[in-house]
């Protein structure tokens, strides 16, 4: 079983988590068209890897990673929505494997002197995720995918 986020209290706990639904639920069935509720979704749970555990010396754009990944684990056994995630799993991946990393070495002349904390806050990743959904499937093609 995956423990839930570790947060001050039970609301800010629940909070959390409807913003990780939230932002998991567009993942799941957008196109990429921009959604405000899902980029300040994606702020709030921004702030809250900035001071929350589990994960703790994780950097926060890494540690939204994890907590997404471990909510949809318990999504996908507690809600029907999301008993089918290929597409979230597969935005998820490609985020975080493909897209981040060449970004960095696609602007490493502009970036060099930045750290990636510094870069992939909150809206930024919002964006980004934006960019690979409008892409569009089949998931598998990561060049194709990258590149656009």
């Amino acid at each position: 079983m995956v423990a839930r986020v570790d947060r001050v209290n039970s609301e800010d706990d629940d909070d959390l988590e409807a913003d990780l639904a939230q932002v998991l639920g567009y993942l799941n069935f957008s196109s990429g068209k921009s959604d405000p509720k899902t980029l300040q979704a994606m702020n709030r749970i921004y702030a809250c890897a900035l001071t929350g555990s589990p994960y703790a010396g994780m950097p926060a754009w890494l540690r939204m990673q994890q907590w997404l990944q471990d909510a949809l684990a318990r999504l996908s056994t507690s809600n029907s929505t999301f008993q089918e995630a290929d597409q979230v799993t597969a935005v998820i991946e490609l985020m975080w494997l493909y897209l981040l990393p060449s970004y960095l070495d696609f602007h490493r002349d502009l970036l060099f002197h930045q750290e990636p904390e510094g870069i992939f806050n909150g809206f930024f990743l919002g964006r980004a995720f934006e960019a690979v959904l409008q892409q569009g499937g089949p998931w598998t093609e990561v060049d194709r995918i990258t590149e656009g």
